[in-house]
């Protein structure tokens, strides 16, 4: 199967899991180092929380992606998938017989790291949330989105 590289794409997935990153470690320092209640910007929030579930999305897409042939298990199925996630990283496709094929494991690695990022970020919301008494308002929102979409990831993997 033929890819076609979409450039584009590939820029605003890697640019949406860096904001992610940069956004929800700053919403856990000011929710761990501020007592009392915690007010960011609300366009912050506003963002942070979109750009989760894009984020979450995107994960949970690449994860739902149907196997060719044989789906295998265990690792087998999970280093089928993050290759699906890891080709959408680096082509902007979210599945071809080229990702599946990749010799280096780099579109594995890849998918594996992004997904990863967003299931710890997506479990320190989640515990943030839970031991914080006035925890930022994005932080919630990170929280239950993370939540809600790990819940979809976790599915979709198995099914």
């Amino acid at each position: 199967m033929k890819t076609l590289k979409n450039p584009l794409v590939v820029f605003l997935v890697i640019i949406l899991i860096v904001i992610f990153i940069g956004l929800s470690l700053y919403a856990f320092y000011k929710t761990l180092t501020i007592t009392g209640e915690v007010t960011l910007i609300s366009s912050l929030t506003y963002i942070g929380s979109t750009i989760a579930g894009l984020v979450g999305g995107i994960v949970a897409s690449a994860f739902g992606v149907e196997l060719p042939d044989d789906q295998g298990a265990g690792l087998t199925r999970y280093g089928r998938k993050t290759k699906s996630l890891g080709n959408l990283v680096t082509s902007g496709e979210i599945s071809s017989a080229e990702a599946i094929k990749d010799p280096k494991n780099l579109k594995e690695k890849l998918g594996a790291l992004y997904s990863w990022v967003y299931i710890v970020i997506g479990i320190l919301a989640i515990i943030i949330w839970l031991i914080d008494d006035v925890p930022a308002e994005m932080v919630k929102n990170l929280a239950s989105v993370s939540l809600g979409l790990i819940l979809v990831i976790v599915k979709n993997f198995f099914s």
